[in-house]
């Protein structure tokens, strides 16, 4: 007689759990855009409060903040590849994340790094 047995499996590389949670982000803005025939340069920094979420797929993290809502690809080792977005980064730590990401148009674009902190 055999037994066949059927259920629900667990995805076994599903570590998103880990570094869930609410975070204290510290993003650095650099742009240039051209406007006419001036450029416009944005050099800032700012802090926000915001979380990182598992994403509604499987292997997704969402990273969000008040002035940003991000997807990237959660991978071995806590690496991070823009998911829908020019971005890649790490969790160094199961409470830390570094992330790079740029937005472009035709008049220029704007590389945002941010780092955080889990609170």
């Amino acid at each position: 007689m055999a037994i066949l047995l059927s259920g629900c499996t667990k995805d076994a590389f599903d570590l998103r759990s880990q570094y869930t949670g609410p975070y204290s982000f510290t993003v650095q803005v650099h742009g240039a855009h051209g406007v006419g025939q001036d450029w416009l340069i944005t050099d800032t920094t700012y802090t926000d409060a915001g979380a990182v979420l598992k994403g509604s797929r499987s292997g997704i993290m969402e990273i969000k903040g008040s002035r940003f809502d991000l997807q990237a690809v959660l991978h071995e080792h806590g690496d991070l590849t823009g998911y829908n977005n020019h971005g890649s980064g790490n969790f160094p730590t199961t409470g830390s994340i570094d992330y790079t990401y740029s937005s472009y148009s035709p008049s220029g674009s704007t590389r945002f790094h941010l780092t955080g902190n889990k609170q």
